[in-house]
């Protein structure tokens, strides 16, 4: 299944912990209504986000 899959992929940039997280905090059916590059995206963009919280340079 994807949701088994994805987390074993390394993404440049995005932490393995951060992966696994996203994972495990999501429902069955989002892997079931989103593409492998969907789900990358969406582990790229929370990546960005939480960076961008950390350094404080979020937009408000």
């Amino acid at each position: 299944m994807l949701h088994k899959q994805i987390p074993e992929l390394a993404i440049e940039g995005v932490a393995k912990d951060e992966i696994e997280a996203h994972f495990n905090l999501l429902p069955e059916r989002y892997f079931i209504n989103s593409t492998a590059k969907d789900i990358e995206l969406h582990l790229r963009m929370v990546n960005q986000l939480l960076s961008q919280i950390q350094h404080g340079s979020f937009i408000r």
